[in-house]
């Protein structure tokens, strides 16, 4: 998320919609269905207006072999979503 804000809600196996928090500017979100191929985890909309940038799967793992740091801070992004 380049700026702005998101909701983060999250489907109950009971049906129920939960909010999980929120995604700020500089957080990622989408990675691990965009990686692995594998099902969203969690609905995402906006709570205002924003700027995001999109990457598919074969342009996020380019990004990642090329940049070893981004590649860091996307797994300690995921392993803060783990803890959650």
């Amino acid at each position: 998320l380049i700026e702005g804000q998101l909701d983060i809600v999250v489907s109950r196996t009971s049906g129920t919609a939960q909010p999980a928090g929120t995604i700020e500017a500089g957080d990622t979100f989408g990675e691990i269905a965009s990686l692995t191929g594998g099902r969203r985890l969690a609905t995402i909309s906006a709570a205002t207006r924003g700027r995001l940038l999109a990457l598919d799967g074969l342009a996020l793992q380019d990004v990642l072999h090329r940049h070893p740091t981004i590649a860091e801070s996307l797994l300690r992004s995921l392993e803060r979503y783990q803890q959650r």
